[in-house]
């Protein structure tokens, strides 16, 4: 599953002046476009809630980047900021869920 290109379109961090370079490349990982060097190539999250993502180049997942529900509400913040119609978040959504390694106890 991807996100349509107008929905990478919409999602571009230049159109947000705020956005941080970290940021950036959470979006890029989602949406299939490297926006960051290095870009991130995969996320997990560990059992306690916390993000370790591997980044280009890197054999791991050494970057320790923080809780799963700051993330999370971030990209919630940014659709609406961006004006995602309910299917686009719906897809983005679902594509995140798809990508990420979630080792929490369900």
């Amino acid at each position: 599953m991807k996100v349509d290109q107008t929905t990478i379109d919409l999602l571009y961090p230049a159109r947000f002046s705020d956005m941080s370079p970290k940021m950036a490349a959470f979006v890029g990982w989602l949406v299939g476009v490297s926006y960051t060097k290095p870009n991130i190539t995969n996320i997990s999250i560990t059992s306690d809630g916390f993000l370790l993502c591997q980044r280009s180049g890197d054999i791991s997942h050494s970057s320790f980047e923080g809780s799963v529900s700051e993330l999370e509400s971030n990209l919630t913040s940014l659709f609406e900021a961006a004006s995602l119609s309910d299917e686009q978040k719906k897809t983005a959504w679902a594509v995140y869920h798809e990508k990420v390694q979630d080792w929490r106890v369900k």
